[in-house]
């Protein structure tokens, strides 16, 4: 808007001074003084608009500072809060991976202890397999041992009954 009152200004300071000086009373101005009057009118009319170019222009250049440093201060103000933000989150990352690794700590310890235990038990039924092997192996021998024995007490003691009851079995057949 402001270039718009400029223009108006402008239009309505652009008039022609030497048209606007003729009088009726004849007496003119030496073309002399005409000429320094209107570079005068002319220099006075530059040096107003350079004053008014150059008061737009502090107050533009104040404007610009004023939202730059307003600016500035909502950046830094971000800048802050996303530094706390990070902070935040690498300070609780770290504390969620310390305690992982403590869990995995004491799943570790728990699996030593489990293969521990389990290396124990495997171990005691191994002696405890070879034990009842040896026992079982002791236990057939005595078997085999009184089985001969036995055949060897019947044997004496009815030694005609041994070949008549294989001659029964025989006829039967």
């Amino acid at each position: 808007m402001p270039p718009k009152k400029v223009k108006q200004q402008q239009e309505s300071d652009d008039f022609d001074f030497l048209g606007s000086q003729d009088s009726n009373s004849g007496d003119t101005l030496p073309p002399a003084l005409q000429e320094a009057i209107v570079k005068q009118y002319i220099a006075n009319k530059e040096k107003k608009k350079q004053e008014k170019e150059r008061r737009f222009l502090e107050q533009a250049s104040t404007m610009l500072k004023k939202d730059l440093s307003k600016a500035s201060q909502e950046l830094q103000t971000a800048a802050e809060a996303m530094e706390m933000e990070y902070t935040k989150f690498v300070n609780e990352y770290a504390a969620t991976e310390d305690r992982i690794y403590h869990l995995w700590s004491e799943i570790l310890k728990e699996h030593l202890a489990l293969a521990s235990l389990i290396q124990k038990k495997y171990d005691a039924g191994i002696t405890t397999m070879k034990g009842a092997e040896k026992q079982h192996v002791s236990g057939l021998a005595k078997l085999r041992s009184s089985c001969q024995d036995l055949e060897s007490i019947i044997g004496k003691m009815a030694p005609s009954l041994e070949a008549g009851e294989d001659d029964r079995v025989i006829r039967e057949d």
